[in-house]
């Protein structure tokens, strides 16, 4: 290998050394290992055991004895020899056998479990270098040129000294099929897309010497027939006049040719012509006759002829090209239908044509034939299979939008059989609308399901018509959604496995799942008792009797998941359902959550099939077998109404005004399911026109029409189920028990009606409800709690964290009856309300009313606190008390004098005791919950004393906290459910100081209703709050940081606020004054122990920072976006790795939209950044060629 000569003296001498090896000898002494192979551009070779497809370096081991590389450095960059060291003490995971191999992945995810080096490859070109474990010693080096996905670059099988491309990567075993080099992908002149006039295309190819090769028919270029070569060889411009298929390869001798590229290119005068017969197209389909034609009595029809080449540009189109025999030849997909599995699908190239022109995107895959009795009819669906047989491994692309995957192992394009002019059961009714609108109604009801949208496709240039382009929801689906190793996913499409193949094991592994699920399901009917119902339901879940989490136990049913989807198709009134047309799937692994269920294939519903009264709740075959079972549960009863109050009221995706249910598209928020529906019929209208003209007359002898039978239809479905339908099913629900009859209440903002939203400090929540009391929570916790006593006809709440109450931080010794006599003279005590303590920087203001800071901090660690209370009944037998506490940092405890409870607090607590432990920030302020099982004896009738002895960690530490409550435990007769200990029962309106999710239910006559929820976003925190800084790649992983400030004008309290993207986090009620700062940390313990104590940290995130860069998100507590962008390592240097930050300049004046640019930050002033205040330099560097330079000096 020739060393290139750099300007570096560290590159220089490592050259010199490079060039004095022998590559098939040792590099260093005793060092018998060198880079075998790499792979740059890992799209879908093998993945790391995170499951992602990143680059890889293999290291052999050409000795004879096993070979440990701990301590020893690879680098992507010779000036950087050093850049990550191989770990020293996992000898299991570094050495290498005599032989062997070893794989080592460049992603720079150094934080994951395995060997992840602290860099990633560039595909562009590159080097890698294996270094001793002294930093500078070079074992093996290698340089690399542009490479290409999925294709290797490593040692030559024959003579180790060249380097080869190897088609197939061999990771972790010998190379082999080794080429000099891959031909460049062929190049065209003009892109794919719709055309008015003729033209020319000229092909090239950057490769010097490459041939290419053409064809204009949709076969593949280049014709192999043992070693001879056959195809049209591109050597002049080709003219296009008509629509064309062109697709090409390059080859050389010695090279790996390049991939086949293809350009469709559409003219839309010759599609709105197309004949019966066409050229080059079979007359006959297997034995059916072929039908090409777009029918003349729609094309030239007045109502549809000046627009009907509009119609086919309204929409994306995807263009099909392949083989012409695999089509419609003998063994060709058309012409056998029924054929299933991987034999019967053949080669093909799909492209997504953008009528704005922009960006779609070209790939080679497999297709096959889908569906089951639509299989029979002339307009077929088609499954389109990404495999690297064939191409790309993966679709990547967002095709369904944001909220979507891009990425996609599979794809469906469903021609509508039931809901399309290719049945004749359903003569005027089909809308091509009801299947995506079901699949929507899911989605929006909050059960994840498939995505779709409708396409025009085309089959080698030959309009095919309308399709509904979705998700299959398979083990891909389940790896992109539920984060499920493809290979653990149990699938069933109608009670057939999934996925499985030939694998009789893994088709055994899901039908035993879904059999053992629904035995589990069955427990739940037959139990005798009411409490032995609710412990069959948790089991279910894998959980205890008690709805917490039995990491014993698997989970084989998402309630939530599963009730949403049998909402969908029962307001649907899907009548072909549920003993068929669904998928379900679970991952097979002890973190399972459960079966998770689809909705396919939805269209006998919406009046076709069914009528606006059909009702199938009653129906237990199939997929609904569980759902019959539950519904023996009174806790599955009222879980289910929940999502039906959330569905059907509040603007929820089932909603309809009853005052004005007509659909008015002046006003959609009065018809949500409508509003969803002519979401999808908006898109289509116009290209149905196109779909009739195609396939309108295939069962009888004049064609159906838009402007006829589908707008009949559509006008039928706006008069006629869409107003009247959610009532019709809402009544159903209740009928069934599926919603109880007491009115779920109502909330009022200022005293008009408003479901969450925003709010300004100070508003008034008003909660109505028509009967009954309304109990509600304002933490995010159910007021109803089946697992938590309550008082009979109280609300459970002894001492309220709001509770009066004396206190006292002593100066010398004081009487210990201050702890048990209700008497003890306490009047030169402080006295208040809330909870007690202090902060002298940022977290816990929201938590204390009662400031004891002037007295307690540089004076003392203890403080003690009196609450008195009264009790107005014999509470003995009831079945416990609960103390619910938080503190920083310990306490003793007493009810009436006797100890119930103590943390960090170690023997008898003096008047000056300190906390023996540390509780840290973020754990102090959650309420802890301590069960006092036999302390409710200790109560009595009258005057009680819960006295509390707080402890700090020290006189001078930099805050504290005590905030308590006692809760006592007894149910509430026939209630189904207790109440929660934090609820409050509704008496007057209630001022929102900061950002809340209010949930609430009414009880009366012995029942609950369902839950009524909403958040409500209070003050201004999207306009104020801002990232300053981003402490992403620090020399220690785990001391990353992410520092937030406040550029407004007001206080403001980051309650509900959350990072969404890139790391997780949701912070809890803390106020953060005009111009001060905020911190999340990935490590607690890491983070102080390098910056210290006191700072203003807010919580623990979970995940971590990306080393090379990555998209940021965070919201505020309605979802407002209030930034998202996306940095990059590249920017300086010296925070990639070298101790310093990235730090906004400005965050005051920075739109928030402006971070995914690099002028908007500098690195900070400083190592370590300048977490928790301002760095007001101007930065490591104010320029990044300074910066750059000082690097090289």
């Amino acid at each position: 290998m020739r060393i290139k000569t750099m300007r570096s003296p560290l590159r220089i001498a490592l050259a010199a050394m490079a060039a004095v090896l022998s590559l098939g000898g040792l590099g260093a002494a005793g060092a018998s290992v060198r880079i075998n192979e790499i792979m740059a551009a890992n799209s879908s070779t093998i993945k790391d055991p995170q499951n992602q497809f990143d680059d890889w370096i293999e290291i052999h081991n050409y000795g004879d004895a096993p070979f440990n590389l701990a301590g020893m450095y690879l680098s992507d960059d010779a000036d950087e020899p050093a850049k990550w060291r191989i770990p020293a003490d996992a000898p299991a995971a570094t050495t290498i056998e005599a032989g062997g191999f070893l794989i080592v992945w460049a992603d720079a995810d150094t934080a994951d479990p395995g060997l992840h080096a602290g860099f990633k490859l560039s595909a562009n070109k590159g080097e890698v270098l294996l270094i001793e474990g002294d930093g500078t010693t070079l074992i093996d080096r290698i340089e690399y040129p542009e490479q290409t996905p999925d294709i290797s670059y490593g040692r030559s099988p024959d003579t180790v000294e060249d380097w080869r491309f190897m088609g197939t990567p061999t990771p972790g075993t010998a190379n082999s099929e080794a080429y000099l080099g891959v031909v460049a992908d062929t190049k065209f002149s003009r892109d794919r897309g719709f055309y008015e006039e003729p033209f020319e295309v000229t092909l090239s190819c950057k490769t010097p010497d490459a041939v290419i090769y053409y064809s204009l028919d949709g076969s593949e270029p280049i014709i192999q027939r043992g070693r001879a070569t056959f195809g049209l060889i591109y050597r002049e411009p080709i003219r296009i006049t008509a629509t064309t298929c062109l697709r090409a390869q390059a080859t050389k001798a010695g090279w790996q040719s390049s991939n086949i590229d293809t350009q469709s290119y559409i003219f839309l005068d010759n599609v709105v012509t197309q004949p019966m017969y066409i050229a080059g197209f079979p007359a006959m389909w297997g034995s059916t006759g072929a039908d090409y034609q777009m029918d003349p009595r729609v094309v030239n029809n007045p109502l549809y002829r000046d627009e009907l080449i509009d119609d086919l540009k309204a929409i994306d189109s995807l263009s099909i090209v392949m083989s012409v025999d695999d089509l419609f030849g003998q063994n060709g997909i058309y012409s056998n239908p029924s054929a299933q599995g991987d034999r019967s699908e053949r080669p093909a190239s799909v492209e997504l044509i953008r009528p704005d022109s922009s960006d779609g995107f070209h790939v080679n895959c497999a297709a096959r034939i889908y569906g089951d009795v639509g299989r029979r009819e002339d307009k077929k669906s088609f499954r389109l299979l990404f495999k690297g047989i064939y191409g790309a491994a993966k679709l990547k692309y967002p095709l369904f939008g944001p909220e979507a995957t891009d990425e996609f192992d599979s794809l469906i394009l469903r021609a509508e059989f039931n809901d399309g002019w290719q049945w004749s059961g359903a003569p005027g009714q089909p809308q091509y609308a009801r299947d995506e609108f079901m699949r929507r109604t899911q989605l929006a009801l909050g059960a994840m399901g498939s995505h779709g949208t409708h396409v025009h496709l085309y089959l080698n240039g030959v309009y095919w018509g309308l399709y509904n382009l979705v998700e299959r929801p398979d083990a891909g689906f389940g790896a992109a959604y539920f984060d499920s190793d493809s290979d653990e996913w149990d699938g069933l499409n109608s009670g057939a496995p999934t996925n499985a193949g030939s694998d009789t094991a893994r088709s055994t592994r899901a039908t035993n799942a879904w059999y053992t699920m629904t035995a589990l399901a069955q427990d739940v009917a037959s139990a005798s008792t009411e409490e032995e119902r609710t412990a069959a339901y948790y089991a279910l879940q894998g959980k205890y009797a008690d709805g917490t989490d039995d990491p014993e136990t698997a989970s084989y049913v998402d309630i939530d998941h599963y009730i949403g989807y049998m909402i969908a198709n029962l307001y649907g009134g899907n009548s072909d359902w549920p003993h068929k047309n669904y998928y379900v799937g679970r991952e097979n692994t002890p973190d399972s959550t459960g079966f998770k269920f689809f909705t396919w294939d939805a269209e006998w519903t919406l009046n076709l099939g069914c009528s606006i009264y059909t009702n199938q709740i009653g129906n237990g075959s199939g997929v609904a077998a569980p759902f019959q079972y539950l519904r023996a549960s009174e806790e599955f009863r009222l879980r289910f109404a929940d999502h039906v109050h959330r569905a059907f009221f509040n603007q929820g995706p089932l909603y309809v005004d009853p005052g004005n249910p007509a659909w008015d598209p002046a006003h959609p928020e009065r018809n949500a399911p409508a509003a969803t529906y002519m979401g999808i019929i908006d898109v289509i209208e116009g290209p149905i026109a196109a779909e009739s003209a195609r396939w309108g007359d295939q069962h009888r002898s004049s064609p159906y029409t838009r402007e006829v039978e589908w707008r009949n239809e559509l006008n039928s479905l706006l008069t006629g189920w869409f107003p009247q339908r959610s009532r019709i099913a809402l009544d159903q629900f209740r009928s069934a028990g599926l919603y109880p009859n007491v009115a779920a209440p109502v909330f009022y903002i200022n005293g008009a009606y408003q479901h969450g939203g925003r709010a300004a400090t100070g508003d008034m929540l008003t909660i109505s409800s028509a009967t009954g009391t309304a109990w509600y929570t304002v933490d995010g916790s159910d007021p109803r709690n089946p697992n938590q006593g309550v008082p009979q006809g109280g609300t459970g709440v002894l001492v309220a964290e709001e509770a009066p109450k004396h206190v006292l931080v002593p100066t010398g010794p004081i009487d210990e009856a201050w702890r048990s006599d209700v008497g003890f003279d306490d009047s030169d005590w402080t006295g208040g309300a809330g909870g007690v303590g202090f902060e002298r920087s940022t977290g816990y203001e929201a938590f204390f009313d009662i400031d004891v800071q002037d007295a307690m901090y540089a004076a003392n660690a203890s403080c003690c606190i009196r609450i008195p209370f009264v009790v107005d009944r014999d509470l003995s037998s009831s079945s416990g008390l609960l103390l619910r506490v938080r503190y920083d940092d310990g306490f003793v405890a007493y009810l009436n004098g006797v100890e119930i409870a103590r943390r960090n607090c170690e023997g008898e607590p003096t008047w000056n005791s300190s906390a023996a432990a540390f509780n840290s920030d973020i754990v102090a302020i959650e309420l802890e919950n301590i069960a006092l099982a036999d302390a409710a004896d200790l109560l009595r009738p009258g005057e009680n004393l819960l006295a509390i002895h707080g402890l700090n960690e020290g006189p001078t530490s930099s805050d504290f906290l005590i905030s308590a409550m006692l809760v006592v435990g007894q149910g509430v007769p026939g209630g189904g459910g207790d109440i929660c200990a934090t609820a409050t029962a509704y008496a007057a309106p209630v001022p929102l100081t900061h950002s809340v999710h209010v949930k609430a239910r009414v009880f009366s006559g012995g029942a609950w209703s369902a839950l009524n929820e909403a958040t409500y976003s209070v003050g201004p925190v999207a306009e104020s709050l801002r990232i300053s800084e981003i402490m992403y790649h620090p020399t220690d992983p785990n001391t990353e940081y992410i520092e937030l400030t406040n550029v407004g004008p007001e206080t403001i309290n980051l309650n509900l606020v959350r990072f969404v993207d890139g790391i997780e986090f949701a912070f809890p009620s803390i106020d953060l004054s005009p111009g001060s700062y905020v911190l999340i940390v990935q490590d607690l313990a890491a983070f102080e122990s390098r910056y210290g104590r006191g700072l203003p940290i807010a919580g623990q995130y979970t995940g971590n920072l990306s080393n090379a860069g990555e998209r940021i998100v965070f919201q505020d507590a309605i979802g407002t976006t209030i930034h998202d962008f996306e940095f990059d390592d590249r920017w300086y240097d010296v925070t990639d790795g070298r101790g310093f930050s990235l730090t906004v300049r400005d965050p005051a004046t920075s739109a928030s939209d402006s971070l995914g640019q690099e002028g908007a930050w500098r690195p900070s002033a400083d190592t370590g950044g300048s977490p928790g205040f301002d760095d007001t330099g101007e930065g490591a560097a104010s320029s990044k060629h300074l910066l750059r330079g000082a690097e090289l000096r």
